[in-house]
């Protein structure tokens, strides 16, 4: 398989969010060779909303992993990074979307992204 491009999202709103997301864009750069990443956001959580504020971030690459070994990589930073089971929309020290690969829009991440600027925003930069 070729190199394809890949952008994943990336959230956190517990413990030091910022050190997480760097932290989590650390790893994965030593998996995928980083091209691009946003400036980080403050969003408001969305879905549960007694919850402290996200801060999120969207990164882009090139991989020649397969969307199967994209995600298992990317579950194992997030358990690297610290995260643990929660219940959906719940807090989270990170979170790592596969929004797009390789001209098809990740389904999973699709809800998150019409919810307004927790993902657009970071996107666009």
């Amino acid at each position: 398989m070729g190199r394809v491009m890949v952008y994943l999202g990336l959230g956190s709103n517990l413990g030091d969010r910022e050190a997480n997301l760097r932290h989590a864009l650390e790893l994965l750069s030593g998996n995928i060779p980083l091209e691009k990443a946003s400036s980080i956001y403050d969003t408001d959580p969305w879905g549960y909303e007694d919850q402290p504020r996200f801060l999120n971030c969207v990164c882009g690459g090139w991989t020649s992993l397969s969307p199967r070994e994209l995600l298992a990589m990317v579950k194992v930073v997030e358990e690297t990074v610290g995260r643990e089971p929660s219940f959906p929309n719940g807090p989270r020290t990170i979170d790592v979307d596969i929004l797009f690969y390789e001209g098809w829009w990740v389904i999973e991440a699709i809800p998150d992204w019409l919810r307004g600027p927790l993902c657009w925003a970071p996107w666009l930069r």
